[in-house]
């Protein structure tokens, strides 16, 4: 489970897609030059996430992660959908 990741948006290669959208996104393979710092995905086991910022005044204040428990996933439009009520 993952409780907490502390980490500066610039040091995620992902973050820009997510502060230009402010939706949530699918990113399919955390590990790489696209992914989380390797120490993260070690960590929680990570392999795939839904990540959806989290808005206050239309600023992103930070992002909530969804994983499978380490197992690769595909999120349902369902998931897709309630990650951006959430968020």
């Amino acid at each position: 489970m993952i409780r907490r990741i502390r980490e500066r948006w610039d040091q995620i290669p992902f973050s820009p897609l997510l502060l230009a959208s402010k939706m949530p996104a699918y990113v399919p393979t955390v590990a790489g030059l696209n992914g989380l710092p390797t120490h993260y995905i070690e960590e929680f086991g990570l392999t795939s996430l839904v990540v959806t910022p989290l808005l206050s005044d239309d600023r992103v204040m930070g992002a909530a992660l969804l994983d499978n428990g380490g197992e690769y996933f595909e999120p349902s439009s369902e998931t897709l959908y309630v990650s951006l009520q959430f968020g």
